[in-house]
């Protein structure tokens, strides 16, 4: 009888670990076929994130397949990638292997804590074609998420993002969102203010490149009362913000939001790319 299968099992737990820490993806893969004592760690570290691309539709298959014969292995899956090589994402929300991966994830009672929307290709604008479709189809395994990045993505539904419980990180990179046609809208009288709920609580943020009107809807609602969502982000405990200012619009933005912001911030971080008259802001106490 080999040695190792003599040990206990927190001991090969730990060589895994360390396996893992030392960023070894390969030596997991192949523990994975040395003995069955090995799985149970290696599956929770290679499945913990899935990156699926919309032309790779046979890795979808192969991983709904995967899926089907392992059906313990949803658990596992913390982070979903989604890579946009085309200029929609309507090939994730009509593909059959892509709602199958999705469904079956939901039956595994996989629990997201970060969902990544990214372009493949920066040169081609992407966008999602039918928001409120593609809200509903992510909204059983994103509920519990806490971490977002959207990049260089238009039409992102707000509906991904306001009904998680707290967001520990958004990562906004030229991205915008649409609100759902289907949602029910409060009928205002003249002289009324849109309330909208407060919506989770958010601790880390990164702007870059975001369009001033998607903050302002996001984050300043009374701003925009007829594009308001049903709930905004709480900004109140942020404790960590990012911000690239490429405009003078974006410097208003930038103004407002740390104007409001509560006093449990740590960390600032603000990179100006922008030429122009920048007095107004100086006697503001985050350029002292």
């Amino acid at each position: 009888m080999p040695l190792f299968l003599q040990l206990p099992q927190e001991i090969v737990d730990r060589f895994v670990d360390y396996l893992q820490e030392n960023g070894r993806c390969h030596q997991l893969q192949a523990c994975t076929l040395t003995h069955r004592s090995f799985l149970p760690r290696c599956h929770f570290y290679l499945f913990s994130i899935i990156h699926l691309r919309d032309a790779k539709t046979s890795r979808m298959s192969d991983l709904c397949n995967i899926l089907q014969r392992n059906p313990f292995l949803g658990q596992f899956i913390q982070e979903m990638r989604l890579s946009v090589s085309g200029t929609d994402l309507s090939c994730f929300t009509n593909d059959r292997w892509f709602i199958m991966v999705v469904n079956l994830l939901t039956q595994q009672g996989c629990s997201l804590r970060k969902l990544a929307i990214i372009k493949a290709n920066a040169s081609w604008p992407a966008r999602i074609i039918h928001p409120d479709v593609f809200a509903k189809q992510m909204s059983c395994i994103v509920s519990s998420a806490q971490e977002f990045e959207f990049g260089s993505i238009s039409g992102v539904p707000m509906g991904l993002v306001t009904p998680s419980a707290e967001l520990r990180k958004l990562v906004l990179n030229d991205a915008t969102f649409a609100y759902s046609e289907t949602e029910p809208t409060e009928v205002l009288q003249i002289g009324d203010s849109p309330s909208p709920l407060a919506g989770p609580s958010i601790r880390h943020l990164e702007i870059s490149s975001c369009p001033v009107n998607t903050l302002y809807q996001l984050l300043f609602p009374d701003d925009y009362p007829r594009k308001a969502p049903i709930q905004t982000l709480d900004m109140r405990q942020l404790s960590s913000i990012t911000i690239l200012i490429t405009s003078r619009k974006n410097m208003a933005m930038a103004h407002k939001v740390l104007g409001v912001i509560g006093k449990q911030l740590h960390s600032l971080r603000v990179t100006l790319d922008y030429i122009g008259d920048i007095s107004q802001y100086k006697s503001s106490t985050w350029f002292d």
